[in-house]
């Protein structure tokens, strides 16, 4: 009479609900996967690496097919609503010479004028895209001399674009920066899409605005020397009585 050899065996959730320790070299199938599991005796069930059966591959296959999708899916959301694609955080196209470096942005000590030459294409952190068609313009001749960097916001009350000089901190990381200043900035990457902070009055606000450049000022703030004239006092005049 032939002997019938059968494995210890149960549905996926079964043995999960249990969760049993086989014992070194017991084997225990998954009847509804095909998952084939052998103890070592001192393992939890859900914790020993499947064996390599068509059960197992197929599980494999479904989670690798899961992270592909998740991937797509976030390629998807920057190349949706989000709108382009493009860098984020950045200015994405603008005048450059013939090296490639960027001249859209320029100033002059002697006007105190800083110019944004217009076309410049730039995306936010959040992913929002901007095309601004006219040149932007700030008089700079209220800020003192200095290193700034310029970003640019769009304003939507006054459905128009603003220059800001800062001179600040720009920090891209996952936690929250521990040792801010005022009107430094915050590119929190731990979150998707990304969103750019400003730190001002000792909070973090959300902010679109974007680092395009950055200027430097050196007006010649020095007096002019003035020639000072000794004052001339009134000439000797003799003075005379009659006798």
């Amino acid at each position: 009479m032939a002997t019938r050899i059968q494995l210890r065996r149960g549905t996926a959730a079964q043995w999960a609900a249990v969760d049993p320790i086989l014992a070194l070299a017991e084997p225990g199938f998954e009847t509804d996967t095909g998952i084939l599991r052998i103890g070592d005796g001192s393992t939890p069930y859900t914790s020993l690496e499947p064996i390599l059966t068509v059960g197992a591959i197929q599980e494999y296959l479904a989670q690798a097919l899961t992270t592909i999708s998740n991937a797509e899916r976030r390629v998807i959301d920057s190349l949706s609503t989000y709108g382009s694609g493009y860098p984020r955080f950045s200015v994405n196209s603008a005048l450059v010479d013939d090296f490639g470096e960027p001249i859209f942005l320029n100033y002059s000590d002697e006007t105190n004028i800083l110019t944004a030459t217009a076309p410049i294409v730039y995306t936010t952190a959040t992913g929002s895209t901007k095309t601004i068609n006219e040149d932007v313009i700030k008089d700079c001749s209220e800020f003192a001399n200095g290193t700034y960097n310029v970003f640019i916001d769009f304003i939507e009350e006054e459905n128009n674009y603003n220059l800001i000089l800062l001179q600040n901190n720009i920090f891209e990381q996952k936690a929250k920066p521990t040792e801010q200043a005022e009107n430094d900035i915050w590119l929190n990457t731990a979150i998707y899409p990304n969103v750019s902070c400003i730190y001002q009055d000792e909070t973090w606000v959300e902010t679109d605005c974007v680092l395009i450049g950055e200027i430097t000022i050196s007006r010649d703030t020095s007096q002019p020397e003035t020639e000072f004239l000794p004052n001339e006092g009134p000439s000797d005049i003799e003075v005379g009585f009659d006798e």
